[in-house]
């Protein structure tokens, strides 16, 4: 036998996924990752509210100032983020993103003077989108369409939600203790996000030798199994339907972004203030429990949005839920009792989050690996530009309006979700129609 016939065949990059699932232990690793980071994540929300309520007393305006400025603040560079996330490993990504999150939990809480806790806040909103963009790209480009990536997407909810969980009754616990205030509540949970730091740099997350390799195998992935925007040629005429639904999910994104940012952020701070500052000596311990259930539950519900979703299909239960936020909104509208209030929180939350595995999977059968973090940076920079306009004008509108602000804002929900879902439709409706005729 000759020296060259004697050579091992070279393995493929699709190949070493079924071959030893070094992929799939990668996906793993990133959810490790990812877990750590929410854990983080969750405790400077929850820490958030009593933080401005308490200690610096800032009034509605105020508050919805600041998330609207670090909302534009993300606006201005996800785009560019996007286009990192595509020519560069995830993991250099994170890592970016990690440390701006760090930065500004140190030290948030330790400036008091409104422009520097914009600022600080704004940075903690750019890591954030940096640590979302990274994670979903690397998700759909390490599934396959259908159940594969819903799973894949629904996994990292529920991580996200087991984290979540713990979140609010550390950082809640922490204020319990003698002698650490929301400085170090804060630095302390920043601790998480150092784990995770440290986990990407120890952890596999790459197989590939370069991001252009990545991308080929998330192509091939792709190809095999039959995302959407693989059924369209590179005629002009299909190129235009492909970017015809990615316009649909971004206008879908932008519309609830804009009404979610008129209300959501309005819908804890009108729970605490209204319900429990006044009203319980432990208000803070309260939240955080609060907080705790609305994780747990949002967790089982991810689960079964993930069970279900492709059998009843991903389209058509991402409508039928955020229909459903609508209803609960009056309930929070309406209550008189926090009890009350809380259980239409979290029913409002759990229709309108649950399906987000299905709606970012649906999504990714649309947009080609190498495009993937490009287009979600623009699809996210007209989300969070409308979400932060939203924000900035829903502490007037709070204000004026009260509570009857959040069934008003939640009607935009199930339109959100029916103007890609429509616009797919009547594109994979005229490609239909193409392949006849040209078979005919």
């Amino acid at each position: 036998m000759s020296e060259r016939s004697s050579k091992p065949k070279k393995e493929n990059l699709y190949s070493r996924l079924n071959g030893n699932g070094t992929h799939k232990g990668i996906l793993i690793n990133i959810l490790i990752v990812n877990f750590f980071y929410r854990i983080f994540g969750e405790g400077f929300r929850v820490l958030l509210i009593p933080f401005a309520e308490d200690i610096m007393n800032w009034t509605d305006y105020e508050y919805g100032l600041i998330l609207a400025i670090g909302g534009y603040a993300s606006m201005a560079v996800v785009f560019l983020l996007g286009i990192v996330v595509d020519i560069q490993f995830k993991r250099t990504t994170m890592v970016v993103g990690l440390i701006c999150t760090i930065v500004s939990a140190v030290v948030f809480t330790r400036v008091s003077i409104l422009a520097l806790s914009i600022v600080f806040y704004g940075l903690f909103a750019i890591g954030q989108q940096l640590m979302m963009i990274s994670t979903n790209t690397f998700i759909a480009n390490e599934t396959k369409k259908g159940q594969d990536r819903t799973r894949g997407f629904t996994a990292n909810q529920t991580t996200r939600g087991i984290a979540n969980a713990l979140a609010p009754i550390i950082s809640m616990y922490m204020l319990t203790i003698p002698g650490l205030n929301f400085d170090w509540a804060f630095t302390i949970m920043a601790g998480f996000a150092v784990v995770a730091l440290i986990l990407v740099f120890t952890l596999k997350l790459v197989v590939e030798e370069t991001p252009k390799a990545e991308i080929e195998y998330a192509e091939k992935l792709s190809k095999d199994s039959q995302d959407e925007f693989t059924q369209f040629s590179d005629k002009k005429e299909d190129k235009k339907s492909i970017l015809g639904v990615q316009v649909s999910f971004g206008l879908g994104r932008m519309l609830m972004g804009f009404t979610s940012g008129v209300a959501i952020p309005f819908v804890g701070w009108y729970i605490y203030a209204e319900f429990l500052t006044d009203n319980y000596i432990n208000a803070t311990e309260m939240w955080g429990w609060l907080n705790c259930i609305f994780w747990i539950v949002l967790t089982f519900g991810y689960i079964l949005m993930g069970l279900f979703a492709e059998k009843i299909g991903k389209e058509i239960i991402i409508v039928i839920s955020w229909a459903l936020v609508i209803p609960a909104a009056v309930g929070i509208m309406l209550a008189n009792t926090f009890y009350v209030a809380a259980i239409f929180y979290i029913i409002r939350a759990f229709f309108a989050m649950c399906p987000s595995a299905a709606w970012n999977s649906f999504m990714y059968e649309w947009i080609a690996p190498k495009h993937r973090g490009k287009t979600l940076g623009i699809l996210q920079t007209g989300q969070r530009g409308m979400r932060a306009t939203g924000t900035l004008i829903g502490g007037l509108a709070f204000a004026s309006l009260g509570t009857i602000l959040f069934p008003i804002a939640m009607t935009a929900y199930p339109i959100a979700g029916l103007i890609p879902l429509i616009q797919s439709k009547i594109v994979k409706k005229r490609l239909a129609k193409q392949k006849k005729d040209e078979k005919e």
